[in-house]
């Protein structure tokens, strides 16, 4: 994935939306954004716990609670 650099994401982000956007159509972009970081995050704590050899929920509560 190409990484951008040195720019306002948040402007990138602008243009990219029609400027007659309805109220619905921005709570499914954000849902869809929510979704999508919280999807990226849990994928970088699946490699967290493959990397540490944590397998089981027992093991994480009992990493996490050290």
């Amino acid at each position: 994935m190409q990484e951008i650099k040195n720019i306002d994401y948040q402007q990138e982000l602008l243009k990219i939306i029609p400027p007659n956007i309805t109220a619905d159509d921005i709570r499914v972009i954000k849902k869809f954004l929510v979704s999508y970081f919280a999807g990226k995050a849990s994928d970088e704590m699946d490699k967290f716990w493959d990397e540490q050899g944590i397998t089981s929920a027992e093991e994480m509560s009992k990493y996490l609670n050290d």
